[in-house]
Order: C-alpha cells, then structure tokens, then sequence
C-alpha cells in the first residue's frame, strides 16, 4: 500500500489482508470471523479444542480448506463419537435462532 511518511518521502506499507473464514463442522456453520490466509487449519483446529467443540486433535477425521468468492469455509468432519459436541453446538444454535426470532 503506497503512503508518505512523516517527510513526505513516498514509501510502502505490508498490509495483511483478511477474508471471512467460515467454521462449518459436520455440514454446521458454527462461526464466521475475519482471518488472514495464513495457518487455516491450525485456525481451526486451535479453535475447536479451545470452544471445547473437540477434546483431543484426533476428533477431526476430516479437514478441507475450501476457498470460494466470498471467503473461506473450514470444513471439518468429525468422528462419531465426537458427535455429542457437534450436536450441542445445532442444539445451542437453534436456541438462539428461537431466542431472536421471538423478538
């Protein structure tokens, strides 16, 4: 990005640049935040275990980084037994989709 400095001598700025990055677990949408390109899927693995949506790394069977014209979606599928997790974030999403609604 071009500017001038405090001089007015022309100089470049290194700006990150972010897009939406969608986290859609077991075909959920569970968040959408603003990211960087730049480490993905430790983004989504950091995330899941940090929001408590998986216990350990090897809940994930799947993770796909799938670019479109509007953002990113993370795509991760996990195992059966880590559904219990994924079912709570729908139940949780669905309450609040019931609470705004109600409005």
């Amino acid at each position: 990005m071009p500017r001038l400095t405090s001089s007015g001598a022309h100089d470049v700025s290194i700006v990150a640049e972010e897009c939406p990055v969608a986290l859609v677990y077991d075909e959920t949408t569970a968040a959408v935040l603003m990211a960087t390109r730049a480490d993905l899927t430790d983004l989504a693995r950091g995330l899941s275990l940090t929001e408590g949506i998986i216990r350990d790394l090897g809940e994930i069977e799947e993770l796909a980084v799938v670019p479109g014209p509007d953002g990113i979606e993370l795509r991760l599928w996990l195992r059966p037994d880590a559904g219990a997790s994924a079912a709570l974030l729908r139940r949780d999403e669905t309450i609040a989709t019931q609470a705004s609604s109600a409005r």
